[in-house]
């Protein structure tokens, strides 16, 4: 479970008709003194510094959400995210409603009905990580999986297309659950974990090209600690290769950062080493910490370097 690191200033729920005491009482995490870590406030601000509610989060009940649409047209207030409590067949045209009066608010209106779901939206902000958490998830006709993340944008990926979903039976696709912070989903029946980042990978090119420059920056970096630990006990690439039979090829690709290292590559390694297996990847666990300072600083130095 994610552990939570609350900002400074506690984040604010705008609640104009007071109802969130009414909606959740005795609901866990809840109580009239605040919500989970954050305050509740009633009033609907219609100007105010950017900085005042740059936290802010407003809960409406479909209900009576269309009394607040005048105040939501004038306010310059830009919420994070418009909480609209599904309590209402029509939700869905009031959602329009609000976000033709407020053009600001089109991409951010989150129509729920369980606590948890709230919850998730806030925490996600709270920790930084709104846009690869899940708030809520639901299967199409075809089966497509939906899910729609804090930030709310929304995915659509089919189960044929990620290899862990195309093994979950058709009969069970719908039986899922999402953890309480939108971690992952899962199938309880078929085993099976998904977070909102493998479907980011398949679907978003940008997050796709970080999280490549990401993985080629951390083999770099580890092949170079693999090359630290064999300088410092003085090893050649090739005593490594007549004591246990990985090739001085292979071993110069994985410390190029060009291949990755198997476990088995790893074994073969610390053996050669003259190692237990543990204490051999704590070494390089402990080199590659020193290269990631020396690179880091390497890269500010950079920076700072005139022209």
């Amino acid at each position: 479970m994610a552990k939570l690191t609350q900002k400074p200033n506690r984040p604010v729920i705008v609640d104009p008709e007071n109802h969130l005491i009414d909606e959740f009482k005795g609901e866990s995490g809840f109580s009239s003194a605040g919500f989970s870590g954050y305050s509740v406030r009633t009033k609907l601000r219609k100007t105010g510094k950017p900085s005042s509610d740059a936290d802010a989060f407003l809960f409406l009940r479909s209900s009576d959400s269309e009394k607040h649409l005048a105040e939501l047209k004038q306010t310059r207030i830009n919420y994070r995210v418009i909480l609209l409590r599904d309590d209402v067949k029509n939700q869905n045209a009031i959602a329009e409603k609000i976000a033709r009066v407020n053009k600001s608010t089109q991409k951010k209106i989150f129509v729920f009905d369980q606590l948890q779901e709230l919850n998730r939206v806030i925490h996600a902000y709270i920790d930084g990580v709104e846009f690869k958490t899940i708030a809520s998830a639901w299967i199409t006709e075809k089966d497509i999986l939906n899910l729609k993340a804090c930030d709310m944008r929304t995915w659509m990926v089919k189960f044929s297309e990620l290899p862990q979903l195309a093994n979950i039976p058709e009969t069970e696709r719908k039986d899922f659950e999402i953890d309480a912070f939108g971690n992952r989903l899962y199938w309880k029946k078929s085993d099976i974990h998904v977070d909102l980042g493998a479907v980011l990978y398949l679907k978003d090119e940008a997050y796709r090209e970080t999280k490549d420059i990401e993985f080629i920056n951390y083999l770099q970096n580890y092949g170079t600690a693999i090359a630290a630990v064999r300088g410092e006990l003085k090893l050649t690439q090739e005593e490594i290769e007549r004591k246990v039979g990985l090739t001085a090829r292979q071993i110069g690709r994985i410390e190029n950062g060009k291949q990755r290292a198997t476990s088995n590559n790893l074994s073969l390694l610390a053996k050669a080493h003259g190692l237990e297996l543990n204490d051999y990847l704590e070494r390089v666990a402990q080199a590659a910490q020193k290269t990631k300072y020396v690179t880091e600083g390497k890269k500010k130095l950079r920076r700072k370097a005139p022209i």
